[in-house]
């Protein structure tokens, strides 16, 4: 009789909880598409607002980026569309993670629209949004667009606005 090794046991186990825990806690790969294109587009048109209204224009700023990035795609990974991440964490719990120290803090997020000039159209519509975008306050921003692979027609737009501090 020849004898197992008992890791091989042990690793058998492992595997076999993984596999079924992976589907039941959202472990399953979610794939993304960037479009760091539309991401300047949304920055640009938030900053000739700016300008429209004698403010100085938001200089864009990676941290800020990334944060606004990581929610977007949180978003479309977990398909929702809130302030609050899939972890429970807001938009300064996020920002703050990325080594970001702020004195002021602004997040506006929108779901399903095709381009920048919609979002932003939106945006203005909604005095809390186009409170953030022209809010005097704010010297710099980080803009987010991820895409769902499984459902292209789905967007997911992150815009935070912060000035250091």
């Amino acid at each position: 009789m020849t004898k197992r090794p008992k890791g091989l046991d042990t690793f058998g186990i492992l595997c076999v909880v993984f596999l079924t825990l992976w589907p039941v806690y959202g472990l399953s790969a979610c794939e993304t598409i960037e479009d760091e294109s539309f991401e300047k587009r949304l920055t640009v048109l938030i900053n000739d607002l700016r300008v429209k209204n004698r403010m100085k224009p938001l200089r864009v700023q990676n941290e800020l980026t990334l944060a606004a990035r990581a929610h977007s795609r949180d978003m479309a990974c977990h398909e929702f569309s809130s302030h609050k991440g899939s972890d429970g964490s807001s938009a300064s719990d996020r920002v703050r993670a990325r080594g970001y120290s702020f004195v002021a803090l602004g997040e506006n997020i929108a779901t399903g629209f095709k381009t920048p000039e919609e979002v932003v159209r939106q945006w203005m519509k909604s005095p809390g949004h186009r409170k953030n975008i022209l809010n005097p306050s704010f010297a710099e921003i980080g803009s987010g667009y991820v895409r769902s692979t499984q459902d292209p027609l789905q967007s997911y737009w992150t815009a935070v606005f912060a000035k250091r501090g």
